[in-house]
């Protein structure tokens, strides 16, 4: 008998499990070209996890740091070989949507990164 009042819960589960994990992914990018700009900004309206990526699309290595988006998130510094990638996963507890905003800094003569925010859609 027990088992029979398991069946609806567990078929409620099955259904918000893939109504979970079926969710397309969202994101928005930019670039950061330097010269003439050391510095450029992403901002958006995410989820509570949204990982940012900075790819090198240059034949030189990239020196970048990307400042703390929120309080007690911790400074990125990261270095990029040629054509290299680096992604870091950012979460907060918060009420949806997240406004996400960073500034990702470069200390290179030359460097050309593409840089993207993902996050599962809303």
């Amino acid at each position: 008998m027990k088992v029979l009042q398991l069946i609806p819960f567990l078929a409620i589960c099955l259904f918000l499990s893939n109504d979970i994990y079926g969710q397309q992914q969202d994101s928005k990018s930019t670039v950061l070209v330097n010269p003439p700009n050391s510095s450029t900004t992403l901002s958006v309206e995410g989820n509570q996890i949204t990982d940012l990526t900075l790819k090198n699309s240059n034949f030189l290595g990239v020196l970048l740091t990307v400042p703390e988006p929120k309080p007690f998130q911790g400074n990125w510094s990261v270095t990029l070989l040629p054509y290299g990638s680096s992604t870091k996963e950012y979460s907060v507890f918060a009420e949806l949507p997240v406004y996400w905003s960073w500034t990702v800094k470069t200390y290179s003569d030359a460097a050309n990164v593409l840089i993207t925010a993902t996050w599962q859609a809303l």
